[in-house]
């Protein structure tokens, strides 16, 4: 693993979103003179595998500098598990954190399923989402997981079970052998956008925590479960 570079930070978007929704995090990152690469991807097109893919033919054409590391919002993460399980011999990976990660799949997918049209507008991507089916495991890549939730534990859509960030529950953001995990008190679409988000992610990329000692985090969203 190369120490003597910051790492290339490979952002990557959700379902139904694209590589803009990312844009303050890579100004953020290139701000403190991070090399970044902002992945956008026809997410509803491919399936898990078929994005995996893809996403390494991009990196071939990359100029990268140093270690892998990845911030990636919802399905942008589990396509990231999938490439760190196909392709983790082929780089240097190091970190990822995953914002909002449906990891153990989405109750909220399997309710889209029964709606009308839904397989055509969402792709293929929705059936995997509904019944995921990958190993835990990412590769050589050290894990940290923010979910989003409320503060009294209901979450912010009663149609999902438990605390939830509107669309992924905290539970099914659950992963094995991560590093780090917290919750914000933060809806699913606008984990990406929150200051203080951007901050936790730095902390784990550099630091393999999000909590860093000594660096108190600019605002009272985080709380550990």
């Amino acid at each position: 693993m190369n120490s003597n570079k910051k790492d290339t930070i490979v952002l990557l978007h959700g379902l139904l979103r694209n590589k803009w929704d990312m844009y303050p995090l890579r100004r953020f990152y290139e701000r403190l003179g991070y090399p970044v690469f902002n992945y956008g991807y026809p997410a509803r097109k491919l399936d898990l595998i078929g994005h995996a893919e893809r996403l390494h033919n991009a990196l071939q054409h990359e100029k990268l500098v140093g270690n892998l590391s990845f911030v990636t919002h919802s399905l942008g993460s589990i396509v990231v598990r999938q490439f760190a399980q196909l392709y983790d011999e082929h780089y240097s990976l190091h970190r990822a954190v995953f914002l909002g990660p449906p990891n153990q799949g989405a109750a909220m997918a399997r309710m889209m399923l029964k709606v009308p049209f839904s397989r055509a507008l969402y792709g293929p991507i929705l059936t995997e989402l509904a019944d995921l089916n990958i190993e835990e495991h990412c590769g050589s890549l050290e894990v940290g997981v923010i979910a989003g939730g409320t503060r009294g534990g209901h979450g912010y859509s009663p149609l999902i079970k438990g605390n939830n960030d509107g669309i992924v529950a905290v539970e099914e953001t659950a992963l094995a052998g991560i590093s780090d995990f917290c919750i914000v008190h933060l809806p699913h679409p606008v984990l990406m956008f929150s200051k203080n988000v951007m901050q936790l992610t730095q902390n784990f990329i550099a630091h393999g925590v999000f909590k860093v000692a000594n660096e108190p985090l600019t605002t009272t969203e985080e709380t550990k479960p």
